[in-house]
């Protein structure tokens, strides 16, 4: 099998290009063509075969999405009355008077396409905007060479992988559709359409199956992600005095790690690391904090927090290079990896706000503290964390036990008690691991290339 993979992140790059997939791939005799719309250079940096494309939208393309997109919202929020669909999505903004007369249109025409039938008629017309790029062309005469057996888009979002999945179609080539991310499908990001889908789980697929009643059960592949296989690979373990040596810390110390959120999940996000530093304080000096921003953050807005508490506070910067400031141009290195696995491996539980890092905590045996509280001194007072804890992807939370609730700043001296004592139950934790990611968790790589093998096949 001759496999075309689409990247077009970091995070792309870091489920198939770090992970075990390509050297699964090979083993099992396959090829693998990477066609890169990123500026990370794959065969300079990681020895595959790649592609480099030049993804540029029609420039329509990006408008008819977001309609897309909120009036699908609108369509759920009509249906169900669930204000959690319209909590999803950030609002639209305008920076300039040119902005703000574009998001009037937006919403002046979302009520005429808020159906199943209104979402694919703005589909097809994405779809015939697309055939006429210049980029279209490029990528089907990139495509009529390289001839892959099934073409993989790794991420479902981004208008610009419509020309290449169109392409593929449009010359007869199996194309395959991963699910980015566990809270993706309530949000209405599935802009690309692909003949078949790899999910995480038998949960994701009951959601592609609920919110695309054109897409049928046979179309859909249940597989898990890459992304956690990290945490299963022994051989990125450091010992714990090596691991805390590379950062200049003391091994002999007890370590918790706060995982940052991007701005909008958390705009609070300082406030509750001012709150744990406090905490740890008060416990003495056998604790200390690892600080980890979320890869996508290039805020400084925890710069004084760090400064305040810098002898309880350590800040771990996620090991990805980046090239400009869009999320999109940030990408992993090799020893991210390694990093992340020993984070987990070696300190004693995370504090975050919703993040995934549930699973990579669990996959060590590890428990998760998500905060619940609004903070006292918040000046963001159109957000709160309960609009967070009250989005869809959470629903598959099986037990409130499942992570251990900070719901004031005075339980977090308890809270490390409890991580002290090791008195928490990680049960809950492991079966929503479960739901969320098929196990075992480590297969994942090698269940994707039986399901493109089936594909290829057919």
């Amino acid at each position: 099998m001759h496999l075309l993979i689409l990247i077009f992140d970091g995070v792309g790059i870091r489920n198939f290009g770090f992970s075990g997939f390509e050297a699964k791939a090979r083993a099992a005799g396959h090829r693998v063509t990477y066609a890169n719309a990123t500026a990370f250079p794959l065969k300079e940096q990681l020895g595959l075969d790649e592609r480099k494309i030049h993804a540029r939208a029609h420039p329509l393309a990006d408008t008819v999405k977001t309609i897309k997109q909120r009036a699908e919202i609108r369509y759920l929020y009509r249906q169900t009355g669930d204000k959690a669909y319209p909590d999803g999505i950030p609002p639209l903004r305008a920076q300039n008077f040119k902005q703000h007369l574009k998001n009037l249109l937006i919403k002046s025409v979302i009520p005429f396409y808020a159906s199943h039938k209104g979402r694919r008629k703005l589909q097809n017309r994405l779809e015939n905007l697309t055939r006429k790029t210049d980029y279209y062309r490029q990528v089907r005469r990139m495509l009529e060479e390289v001839r892959p057996d099934v073409v993989l888009n790794t991420h479902q979002r981004p208008v610009t992988a419509l020309e290449p999945v169109l392409a593929a179609r449009d010359l007869g080539i199996p194309t395959v559709g991963f699910i980015f991310s566990w809270d993706n499908l309530p949000k209405a990001t599935l802009n690309i359409f692909t003949d078949y889908y790899l999910v995480w789980s038998d949960y994701m697929k009951n959601e592609l199956l609920q919110y695309y009643p054109e897409i049928y059960e046979d179309q859909i592949f249940v597989t898990g992600t890459p992304q956690f296989e990290i945490h299963y690979d022994e051989g990125l373990k450091m010992s714990r005095r090596d691991f805390f040596a590379s950062l200049g810390l003391d091994p002999g110390k007890k370590y918790l790690l706060f995982s940052g959120d991007d701005k909008r999940t958390s705009p609070d996000d300082p406030l509750y690391l001012e709150d744990l530093a406090r905490s740890v304080k008060q416990k003495g000096k056998d604790w200390h904090i690892l600080f980890r921003p979320v890869p996508v953050d290039f805020s400084p807005r925890y710069d004084q927090v760090i400064q305040r508490h810098k002898d309880v506070i350590t800040r771990v910067q996620p090991l990805w290079k980046k090239v400009d400031d869009t999320w999109q141009n940030y990408f992993p290195t090799a020893g991210d990896g390694r990093m992340l696995y020993n984070l987990a491996e070696h300190t004693d539980a995370v504090f975050n706000i919703g993040s995934t890092m549930v699973f990579d905590f669990v996959a060590h045996n590890k428990p998760t503290v998500y905060f619940r509280y609004d903070h006292p001194g918040s000046t963001h007072k159109d957000w709160s964390v309960e609009k967070i804890y009250n989005l869809i992807h959470f629903r598959s939370m099986p037990d409130d036990k499942a992570v251990i609730w900070a719901r004031s700043a005075d339980d977090l001296g308890m809270i490390i008690d409890i991580i002290e004592r090791k008195d928490y139950d990680l049960s809950a934790t492991r079966q929503w691991f479960d739901i969320i990611n098929i196990p075992p968790q480590h297969r994942a790589s090698e269940r994707i290339l039986l399901a493109l093998e089936k594909i290829t096949n057919r």
